[in-house]
């Protein structure tokens, strides 16, 4: 038995429709939808579709929007009660996957690769996103960027990246040398897991409440010795641009753009969090790549009288160093 999993807040159906219709033409055995305090009429959506779907699909409501992290644990613990299910896939309420991406994720855990008892997850490629390079660099620390860099940024690796940004040439024009290939972290949109691991590394940890919180629990998998094999031949695409959409730009000058500060917020006070526990193994090269790229997003900022993203920036800094955990006070959601 396969579940489907996934989280949608405010307004959204109409994002969330389309997932519904296209996992329920591949044929999961539930849906299971976590609705973080949607919107009546998303709600009322979500109600008629269980009516429509008997059986097929259920709804936990929550109050208000806990977050992320919460809101899948509550989906995950709810997917584990059932002793037929056997795999649980997590879509984001705005990933649409091809047709045929669950057969093909059925097919691939039938063959000897999938049958490997260390092999727990599959995830597939999100459509523009990097990570499909795990297979054509063989490195399944594509997500991660170098040991010591900070958010992708490292003083060693930026002559390459000026190199690549001067060249017309794109990584798609390369084939795949094989079907898969290892990651060691992945976001929850697409992740197929195993039922039975969940119990040994837990949950997604809820003092993330939202953002590096897929990170982390993926991460976590990995460290416990199990593999997550993306598999190229199934994609996912994302129906809703993400919140970095239409900015251009190096990460940092991208950043210094943003228009929305609970997500500035949250996503550098996290991936502080989870770097310094986690990908750091000079101190001296660590910190001397984060004040070499908030430099740069300090004047990017300037550049462009942000004066506001500075400000929010400084305070995911101190949150981070200050081992301040789970919703702030200051950044609270609307819903």
């Amino acid at each position: 038995m396969v579940a489907c999993l996934t989280v949608t807040y405010g307004n959204r159906i109409r994002l969330l429709s389309k997932v519904i219709d296209r996992v329920l033409q591949e044929n999961v055995d539930k849906i299971i939808v976590v609705n973080n305090n949607a919107s009546p009429e998303s709600a009322k959506c979500l109600t008629d579709l269980m009516r429509q779907h008997q059986g097929k699909i259920e709804v936990i409501d929550l109050p208000r929007n806990t977050g992320t992290a919460y809101a899948f644990k509550i989906g995950l613990e709810q997917a584990c009660r059932s002793d037929e299910c056997e795999y649980i896939w997590l879509l984001d309420d705005d990933n649409v996957p091809e047709e045929g991406t669950l057969q093909k994720l059925l097919n691939f855990i039938s063959t000897p690769q999938g049958r490997r008892p260390e092999v727990c997850c599959l995830t597939s490629d999100r459509v523009g996103s990097h990570y499909i390079n795990c297979i054509r660099d063989n490195n399944p620390m594509i997500a991660l960027g170098r040991m010591n860099s900070f958010w992708g940024f490292h003083l060693m690796e930026m002559p390459k990246k000026i190199l690549k940004r001067l060249s017309s040439y794109s990584v798609y024009d390369r084939p795949l040398p094989k079907p898969y290939g290892e990651i060691r972290m992945v976001p929850y949109g697409g992740l197929f897991i195993n039922r039975d691991i969940i119990p040994k590394v837990g949950y997604p940890d809820i003092s993330y409440f939202m953002y590096v919180d897929d990170y982390e629990y993926t991460f976590r998998i990995s460290k416990a010795g199990y593999k997550i094999y993306l598999l190229g031949t199934t994609r996912i695409h994302d129906i809703e641009k993400g919140w970095e959409a239409g900015l251009k730009g190096p990460h940092f000058s991208r950043l210094a753009k943003s228009r929305n500060p609970i997500r500035l917020y949250y996503s550098a006070r996290n991936m502080i969090r989870f770097q310094r526990e986690n990908t750091v193994s000079n101190a001296s090269m660590y910190y001397l790549n984060f004040l070499t790229f908030i430099t740069f997003f300090l004047l990017a900022c300037l550049l462009r009288l942000k004066f506001r993203n500075i400000a929010t920036m400084w305070l995911a800094i101190c949150a981070a160093f200050g081992n301040e955990h789970g919703e702030s006070a200051n950044f609270k959601l609307n819903t």
